[in-house]
């Protein structure tokens, strides 16, 4: 009863059952309680830590996305234009990043440059001449 308390994953992911569907199911259930910050970094670090040490395997990357954005929820919900300037390490939900690419294009010879400010070589065709 006291190993339930400390940890409440305790035996949920055996071997030998369809450990990924009941960690699937567990994300789901964690992912529908609505708690704070604190205590959504220590739920979700007691999940992984039980999968890890009953399956000795890495948890899917779907299901490790799932819990980085339930982590993440206050500021993927914070809708606000203005996030850049408000915050010191802001970053952007999907549906903001759409928006930002629509709105900045590059100008002129911009899109030529690659991220190292550099112009990439283009070769000139080579014409063959009628003799």
């Amino acid at each position: 009863m006291n190993e339930t308390l400390k940890n409440p994953y305790a035996g949920r992911f055996q071997p030998e059952t369809n450990f990924k569907k009941v960690f699937e199911d567990e994300v789901t259930q964690l992912k529908k309680q609505n708690i704070p910050l604190e205590w959504r970094n220590h739920a979700v670090e007691q999940l992984t830590d039980a999968y890890i040490e009953q399956t000795r395997q890495i948890p899917d990357g779907v299901q490790l996305h799932r819990l980085a954005n339930y982590i993440l929820q206050d500021d993927l919900r914070d809708q606000c234009p203005d996030k850049i300037t408000r915050t010191d390490f802001p970053f952007l939900s999907r549906g903001q990043i759409q928006v930002r690419m629509k709105r900045e294009t590059p100008t002129g010879d911009m899109g030529y440059f690659s991220s190292t400010g550099k112009r990439p070589r283009i070769k000139p065709k080579k014409y063959r001449h009628m003799q």
